[in-house]
């Protein structure tokens, strides 16, 4: 059983391929291709019907340019508005700098002063080309020791990321160390006397640790009718020793240096001895190594074994010549049958069958060498006849960097034989500059309206003539940036100047128009407003480098503000334009809302009062009314040493009524208060208000208290009897009044009826 799932919609959509958020190298092309294939991965959208519609990319984008861009994706479905999708596409720059350092080795002979080569190319892709200033150079050659060492470059871009490179620096050793015999190259000495040797001088350039007590010698010596080959150090070789025979002998000096460069000098030491030889013991024969051999027969070689001895010698001792083959047979007693030796006659014998020396090149000659590039000899061979002794290399200066002619000398001398052959080398300049700075792609896009230059960026590089960018020819289209959409064909040509052309170049230049207009608020950037009160937002301007068209911008985001009754608060406001090609600017306006107005007390009825003396006080309410609260509680903040439930008479107290909003302003009012007195004291009279007493009968009155809400207690006195004998009343109806009066003055009264 297998299971398919299968979405359905029921809505158009657009989605983004890969990731919403991105980073691109500097300096590398981000091209989109609604069809695919670019290095943005777009977007895909569907109509509700699922149909794929066409998705189209805008905003503004710069590969050169490090920075944070927003690229809009948008489809239009068959109805509805468009399909939007953003990515945001972080320019950065991660890759060092590129420096263009040959990648053949320079190779400089030990003992040369060793030169630095020229600049090379500094390029990085985001900054383009660098300033050798820049540029840090380091290197560890030692031209005097043979080794492989390195010239190490470092350059840091804008950004502080550091290019590095090295070339290799050959320090070769190809010269023979060389020795210089002490004496006469030849010498003769008497037979039988004792034979000191010169010794030699050693020059050897690189390897220091080769001294003259590290010569070897060679030494051809005649020792007991044998001939031998020794090796002796120079400290102990011939001294105090006794020479017995004569006959020329070969005494050769060699030095190795630690690169296996050899160098030798020959001496012909000659010992003159009586020219008959005595037959010591008739009959005799010693073989080719001296040891004695009675199976020869006769002691006669004839002409095969002659040869025979020859070839065996040279086998084990390669150098050997035919004067010393020759005396090695008089030494073996080779003689005739009548006894007699000819040593002329063997010599010119041997000499006919004797290998030539010969040096053959290896390689070419003449031979060609490219200019700025290493030259590696091929050397030559050394052979004795058919046997390779050796492999050298020539004696001369190729310089690469210069065209021309050079010889190389190749010499070898072996044993009395020098041979030498010469080479030239031709330094020619076949190979064409390089332009560099071209996109790999043959393409780029340039911005409406900008000014361009096809040789930014752009240069050439020759191996032989370095830098040659001040050669390229531009040719081509004309670039017109004042038109999106327009396309241009630039080629490029440069050939340097031995006539090397290099392969024309061209970039396909597509004017576009990915800058978004630019946005101007009129009065600047920032707005202060107060809460509450109604605030007006200014107009902005646009202008664009490709649409003439576009010159005002609208507000497209006000970010929750209420211009007529604006809440406390930041808000950012967008102002928007867009131009023909779909580039939207945006700028955006600041608008702070404060609240820095007080609340407005109001209290109720006058702001003046009056109250009673001793009285609790009764005061006004009062209402708080805010522009950004609304209505607030008002409470009395300071009375001003009022006291409310017993005011003082004869004071004035100025109460402060307040109200404090959200923001902390604070209204205030004030109300003054006077304390009066107005209310007369009330007086009681002491028992009932009415009584009756008996005529002519003396009447005690019962008299009377008087109490004043501002002064307390007061006294009451008759203020009036009404007629009224009270020692000797009448019959009668009489009205005693009672009376008080408090500080203020203020008079009241009570009435005692008496019957």
């Amino acid at each position: 059983m297998a299971l398919r799932t299968v979405a359905v919609i029921d809505e158009a959509f657009i989605e983004l391929l890969g990731d919403p958020s991105m980073t691109h190298e500097c300096g590398y092309a981000f091209d989109y291709n609604p069809e695919g294939g670019g290095d943005d991965p777009g977007a895909v959208a569907y109509d509700v019907d699922g149909t794929e519609l066409t998705v189209e990319r805008t905003g503004a984008f710069d590969e050169g340019e490090l920075g944070s861009y927003v690229l809009t994706y948008t489809a239009q479905p068959l109805e509805g508005d468009p399909l939007t999708a953003k990515r945001t596409v972080e320019v950065v720059d991660t890759e060092p700098p590129q420096i263009g350092v040959p990648g053949a080795p320079i190779e400089i002979e030990c003992g040369d002063v060793f030169e630095m080569p020229g600049t090379p190319l500094l390029y990085d892709m985001c900054d383009g080309l660098l300033s050798a200033d820049d540029l840090v150079v380091a290197h560890n050659v030692d031209p005097d020791t043979p080794g492989t060492y390195s010239i190490d470059y470092s350059i840091e871009d804008s950004q502080g990321l550091v290019g590095m490179a090295s070339r290799a620096v050959n320090v070769v050793d190809t010269t023979e160390p060389a020795l210089t015999l002490l004496g006469d190259p030849e010498l003769d000495f008497e037979c039988d006397t004792i034979y000191e040797e010169y010794g030699v001088d050693l020059l050897e350039i690189c390897d220091g640790d080769l001294t003259v007590s590290n010569v070897m010698v060679s030494v051809w010596l005649y020792e007991k009718f044998k001939f031998s080959a020794e090796l002796y150090s120079f400290e102990t070789q011939f001294n105090d020793t006794q020479v017995g025979n004569g006959g020329e002998y070969l005494i050769q000096y060699a030095a190795e240096d630690a690169s296996g460069n050899v160098g030798t000098v020959d001496r012909l030491l000659t010992i003159d001895c009586p020219e008959t030889l005595e037959l010591r013991v008739a009959g005799e024969l010693y073989d080719n190594f001296g040891n004695y051999d009675t199976s020869k027969g006769d002691g006669i070689l004839d002409d095969d074994e002659l040869v025979a001895a020859y070839e065996l010698l040279v086998a084990m001792f390669p150098n050997l010549t035919p004067v010393r083959f020759a005396s090695i047979i008089t030494a073996i007693r080779v003689y005739d049958e009548n006894g007699d030796v000819t040593l002329p006659a063997i010599a010119d014998y041997i000499g006919a069958i004797t290998p030539v020396l010969d040096i053959v090149l290896l390689g070419d000659n003449p031979m060609d060498t490219e200019c700025g590039v290493a030259f590696a000899d091929p050397g030559a061979e050394v052979r004795f006849g058919e046997v390779v002794l050796t492999v050298i290399n020539g004696a001369g200066d190729v310089d690469t960097a210069t065209l021309g002619a050079y010889t190389l000398t190749y010499q070898y001398t072996h044993f009395g034989q020098e041979a030498e052959v010469q080479r030239t080398v031709n330094v020619v300049d076949n190979t064409p500059p390089e332009l560099f700075g071209i996109p790999g792609d043959g393409t780029r896009d340039v911005e409406c309206g900008s000014v361009y230059d096809p040789l930014e960026g752009v240069g050439a590089l020759d191996s032989c003539e370095g830098l040659v960018s001040g050669d390229i020819v531009v040719g081509g289209d004309t670039v017109d940036t004042s038109v999106p959409g327009e396309v241009f064909t630039v080629t490029y040509d440069v050939q340097d100047s031995h006539g090397n052309a290099a392969e024309t170049a061209e970039l396909v230049v597509t004017i576009v128009d990915t800058t978004a207009p630019v946005v101007t608020i009129e009065g600047g950037d920032a707005l202060p407003g107060e809460c509450g009160q109604p605030i007006e937002l200014p107009s902005a301007t646009a202008a664009d480098d490709c649409d003439p068209l576009v010159t005002t911008a609208a507000i497209t985001d006000q970010a929750g503000l209420d211009p007529e009754n604006p809440a406390t608060g930041v808000y950012v406001v967008v102002y928007s334009a867009e131009d023909a090609a779909g580039n939207v600017g945006n700028a955006t306006l600041t608008v702070t809302i404060t609240d820095t107005t007080a609340p407005v007390v109001e209290i109720e009825g006058e702001d003046a009062i009056d109250i009673e003396c001793g009285l609790e006080a009764v005061l006004p309410s009062a209402t708080a009314q805010d522009d950004c609260d609304g209505a607030l509680t008002v409470e009395i903040t300071d009375y001003d040493g009022l006291d409310v439930m017993n005011p003082v008479k004869d004071l004035v107290h100025m109460l402060t009524y307040s109200a404090t909003d959200a923001a902390g302003n604070t209204g205030t009012a004030q109300l003054s208060v006077t304390v009066v007195d107005t209310t007369a004291p009330e007086v009681t009279i002491k028992g009932p208000s009415e009584i009756t007493v008996e005529c002519g009968q003396p009447v005690t009155l019962p008299g009377a208290t008087a109490t004043d809400t501002c002064d307390g207690a007061l006294v009451a006195d008759v203020l009036n009897y009404g007629g009224l004998n009270t020692e000797n009343p009448a019959g009668g109806l009489y009205e005693v009044v009672y009376s008080a009066q408090d500080n203020a003055g203020n008079e009241s009264s009570a009435i005692l009826t008496v019957t």
